[in-house]
Formats: structure tokens, C-alpha cells, sequence
């Protein structure tokens, strides 16, 4: 599933998430292994540009693909 999610970006380039300190690299995906649970980690998306507005604004927006269990918490 594709989905929208802001991200952080340092001076230096590092992008992470705005919850947990994730650190993102483009086009690689990152596994999670811990109880999955709306808003933890850093690994939260949504389905669409206007939610992901309304959610967590960061300095950039960006699309993700998003692979194996979701919880939908709206």
C-alpha cells in the first residue's frame, strides 16, 4: 500500500521521523519486529496527502510503501 508521512531533515541530511528516532534512507525498506501499535516507533502513514496534514507535520512530505500488518486509528 502506498501511503503519505512527513519526515525530519537534519542539516546533515539525516531524515527520521518526527515519534522515536527512525532514521529513513529513500528506497530502502526498514523492518519492524515490535507489537505493532498506532503512533509508536515512528512508523505511522496515511492514506492520504489531507490526512497525513492533519496528523504529524514535519519538514518534508513524502510517499511510502508500506508492507505486512496496519492498524487503522481513525
Amino acid at each position: 500500500m502506498k501511503a503519505y508521512r512527513f519526515f525530519n531533515v537534519s542539516a546533515n541530511g539525516k531524515i527520521t521521523s518526527a515519534m522515536g528516532n527512525q532514521e529513513w534512507r529513500p528506497g530502502k525498506w526498514v523492518a519492524y519486529s515490535g507489537v505493532v501499535s498506532p503512533c509508536q516507533a515512528g512508523l505511522h502513514a496515511c492514506r492520504t496527502v489531507f490526512d497525513a496534514l492533519q496528523n504529524r507535520q514535519g519538514a518534508c512530505l513524502g510517499i511510502v510503501e508500506c508492507a505486512g500488518k496496519d492498524i487503522v486509528d481513525c
